[in-house]
């Protein structure tokens, strides 16, 4: 099974970042980084995530 089937039946939207996954690991490894100082270190919780914004995006909810 692939790992952007496993995302997709998780409800979110595969990004492919490329083949060699050599030249983008300190990049995934900042992300994660990232994530883990803003869900653990600074408390916002597990369940905080990102969004990968293009000119595609639908437009975020309106909080009304």
């Amino acid at each position: 099974m692939k790992v952007s089937t496993l995302i997709q039946a998780a409800g979110l939207r595969p990004v492919y970042i490329g083949e060699s996954i050599e030249r983008h690991v300190t990049v995934i490894d900042g992300v994660t980084r990232l994530w883990f100082a803003l869900a653990i270190k600074q408390g916002h919780g597990r369940h905080i995530s990102f969004r990968l914004l293009t000119e595609a995006s639908p437009p975020f909810p309106r909080a009304d």
